[in-house]
């Protein structure tokens, strides 16, 4: 199988300041106990939830990823 070279890989980081979420309007749900893996201290937001990106940048290792730093908005 041939590789696509329009594919890229994006891992979105994201930096959650419980402060501002336990003040906001937006709802969220804290999933940690329903989740397979309860060590990751989920948390599952609403669709209409704004981030506001801080970072992005290509991996060193592979140029074919990404990642990008996102911390919620007030």
């Amino acid at each position: 199988m041939p590789k696509n070279t329009d594919i890229i890989g994006v891992l979105f980081i994201m930096t959650i300041d419980p402060t501002k979420i336990s003040t906001s309007n937006t709802p969220f749900a804290m999933i940690d106990e329903h989740s397979a893996i309860p060590s990751e201290h989920e948390i599952l937001f609403t669709m209409h939830t704004v981030f506001r990106v801080v970072e992005m940048k290509q991996t060193v290792n592979n140029n074919r990823f990404w990642e990008v730093q996102l911390t919620i908005t007030d």
